[in-house]
């Protein structure tokens, strides 16, 4: 697993930091993308917090143009009655916004913004739930939450062009 992770960390695209690390090919990329996510949703959390990096290196080159899919298949995680889909939701969510938090803000805030469309009614509704749970998987949703909306706050405040600083949002 760790091997793949490196892999496609530093090859998903030419990286000048491990020239000798031949780029994966365009032909093999959809594919991998097309399981990234129901291996995800299917994983022990050992090998979950292994995939996300993963993830969030294949968002930040190739969404939405190359992965337009992505948007739906977290929705119907995020809908699952599944506690384990649930769960893999939250993480694609949050390692979207994550992305977009990196990303130029002025130039993707209408992306950011259907996503949040599309998805912070659900995820509004499913972290009023989990503040009743007393499990550990519910309190670890309900951080990745908080934190999904801390990176879309986080891009928000820092796209006004006000000078904003990481210390001001303390």
């Amino acid at each position: 697993m760790l091997y793949l992770k490196n892999k496609v960390v530093r090859s998903w695209e030419f990286n000048e930091d491990f020239p000798k690390n031949p780029q994966i090919p365009e032909r093999e990329k959809a594919g991998f993308r097309d399981r990234l996510v129901p291996t995800l949703a299917s994983s022990a959390p050992q090998v979950r917090q292994q995939l996300m990096p993963l993830i969030g290196k294949v968002l930040h080159y190739d969404f939405p143009e190359k992965w337009p899919g992505y948007m739906d298949i977290t929705l119907q995680l995020l809908g699952s009655n599944d506690i384990g889909s649930i769960f893999a939701g939250v993480q694609c969510l949050l390692s979207l916004c994550r992305v977009y938090r990196f990303k130029q803000a002025n130039d993707k805030r209408e992306e950011l913004d259907r996503v949040t469309q599309a998805t912070f009614p659900t995820l509004l509704a499913l972290g009023n739930r989990l503040v009743e749970e007393t499990s550990t998987d519910a309190g670890d949703m309900l951080k990745m939450i908080i934190k999904t909306y801390k990176h879309v706050v986080y891009v928000s405040y820092g796209s006004v062009g006000d000078g904003a600083k990481r210390s001001d949002l303390a």
